[in-house]
């Protein structure tokens, strides 16, 4: 069996990093938002469901071609080469179909219509009267389709991996569990990392990063994968999900969050226990005047954050310049000689000057998008 792996843009060699640690060396094929791993065991893909932090969402590929503007001229030419020995190991134990459709890019084509088109074909395709149920379908298959692509797969998970379920408490402003990890990849940390995030509103990056350097999942009492469901998968995620809840964590801290607000960081320090790694993160109310309060001289190798922005309709640019300048003076004191400070924005140009003031310059910038919010990850470094 192939899988194929949805993610945002410009993640593909982290996901393709991600899959060697979690399987081993694989085949690994795609384009910039989709990634197909060749020949994976049911345990691989158990292992990938829960531990892939990278990922949006995973399917056993059927088939996949260029998007043509059609659905029914792609659905066409996936005909040609459609996986049907892969489907009829599924199909054996199969009586119902429902099809979900996640569209990624500008594509005009209704989700329905699309799910609609694909519903059809498919049914014609299985050659087996299967009965059509939009709510837990024996055979759950996901229609991913971008600018350039449609795919047609298994659905092993049901539901967007980034919706992670310990989000309880939200904070305005917060970003999703698989753009915080993407960043802090991307930001370069390792598992020996030091990494401070002095906004971290309800705490996703630094529950990530830990989750990361534990090697546990950002879904430790999931059993709602569609995977559980599916007779060929079922023992494989049952045994992964067994594995993730009875690992023990390392409880060495080298994660910290702080906010200037209580309610939030207590928001954070709910969603750090629903996570599963609430005693791998320090999580607590402090200003970002005195983070340096809290950690020796160049002791810190990354800080990772997702700082107030400025927005132009609020009219907060001077208040958040303010925020800005704090910052650098911090990250001054706090990092190593060879640290980054890593800053998601949507605009730059006040974090640049606040950073050229205090002795840093931009070494990376890499363009990051959330649905329809586009931001850049700035990577900083001292002169």
């Amino acid at each position: 069996m192939d899988l194929i792996i949805h993610h945002y843009q410009g993640a593909k060699d982290i996901v393709k990093e991600d899959i060697i640690a979690l399987v081993g060396k694989k085949k690994v094929t795609g384009e910039d938002k989709l990634t197909i791993i060749k020949d994976v065991s049911p345990k691989e893909i158990a292992i990938l469901s829960f531990r892939l932090q990278s990922a949006i969402h995973l399917g056993v590929l059927l088939g996949k071609d260029k998007f043509s503007g059609t659905v029914e001229d792609s659905l066409s030419k996936i005909e040609k080469k459609f996986d049907q020995k892969t489907l009829d190991l599924f199909l054996k134990d199969a009586n119902s179909f429902g099809v979900r459709t996640v569209k990624d890019g500008e594509v005009s084509i209704p989700s329905p219509d699309v799910s609609s088109s694909v519903g059809e074909w498919f049914f014609n395709q299985s050659k087996k009267e299967l009965d059509v149920k939009l709510k837990n379908p024996d055979l759950p298959i996901l229609a991913i389709i971008t600018d350039s692509e449609l795919v047609i797969s298994l659905d092993v998970i049901g539901f967007s991996l980034s919706k992670r379920p310990y989000k309880i408490a939200l904070h305005s402003g917060s970003i999703n569990g698989v753009i915080a990890y993407t960043i802090a990849r991307l930001s370069g940390m390792t598992k020996d990392s030091l990494i401070v995030d002095p906004f971290c509103g309800g705490g996703t990056i630094p529950i990530e990063v830990a989750t990361y350097k534990e090697e546990t999942s950002s879904f430790p009492y999931e059993n709602k994968f569609t995977g559980f469901r599916i007779p060929i998968l079922k023992s494989s995620f049952e045994e992964v999900s067994k594995q993730i809840l009875d690992k023990e964590l390392s409880k060495e801290i080298s994660v910290f969050g702080f906010d200037n607000m209580l309610k939030v960081i207590k928001g954070a320090q709910k969603n750090a226990k629903l996570s599963g790694v609430f005693t791998s993160i320090t999580l607590s109310k402090v200003d970002i005047d005195w983070v340096d309060s809290k950690f020796e001289q160049g002791e810190v190798d990354l800080i990772i954050t997702n700082p107030p922005q400025i927005s132009n309709r609020n009219g907060n640019q001077k208040q958040i310049t303010k925020v800005y300048d704090d910052l650098f003076y911090q990250g001054k004191y706090l990092l190593s000689k060879k640290g980054v400070l890593a800053v998601l924005l949507i605009h730059s140009d006040e974090a640049i000057e606040m950073a050229s003031k205090h002795g840093f310059k931009v070494f990376q910038t890499i363009p990051v998008q959330s649905g329809g919010q586009k931001y850049d990850l700035i990577k900083f470094k001292q002169k």
